[in-house]
């Protein structure tokens, strides 16, 4: 009656996502890896953007999610660092300041999608499937913006 499928919606024995977390916050790091793992993903989680950097130029993923705001290496100068070692893999930024212009206004430009920590960090996960599954669908970024939105 067909394969068995797997968290992902794949067959089963498929390799998994994998994703890269970065967070200055090591309990959100720790609770958005129990997650992603829960849900059948690889992940490589990091509290040291320098440190996320040195795995993503050894590592291809299936997504990076990054927190907007962390110290000393911040989320813009972070993706915009990820996006050099990895152009073709999508982003997704988590901030509890979405509702700040200047945030929105960074993202609408850098064209990255965002997920507000303040719903909760299983919307980040919920996000993160929803791009990757649409990222299979699209050739560019700004569809994937266009289509997430």
């Amino acid at each position: 009656m067909g394969d068995k499928l797997d968290k992902l919606g794949g067959t089963a024995g498929a390799p998994r996502l994998r994703v890269l977390l970065v967070d200055d916050n090591n309990n959100t790091v720790r609770l958005l890896t129990y997650l992603f793992n829960e849900a059948g993903w690889e992940v490589f989680g990091f509290t040291s953007p320098e440190e996320a950097l040195g795995r993503l130029k050894q590592q291809e993923v299936d997504l990076i999610v990054s927190d907007f705001r962390m110290y000393p290496f911040n989320g813009p100068d972070f993706l915009l660092a990820a996006e050099q070692v990895r152009p073709a893999t999508p982003m997704l930024v988590m901030t509890a300041f979405d509702d700040e212009p200047a945030v929105k206004s960074c993202l609408r430009q850098a064209g990255v999608p965002s997920v507000s920590k303040a719903k909760g960090l299983t919307e980040v996960l919920a996000t993160a499937e929803k791009l990757v599954t649409i990222r299979k669908a699209v050739k560019s970024k700004s569809q994937l913006m266009r289509a997430i939105s």
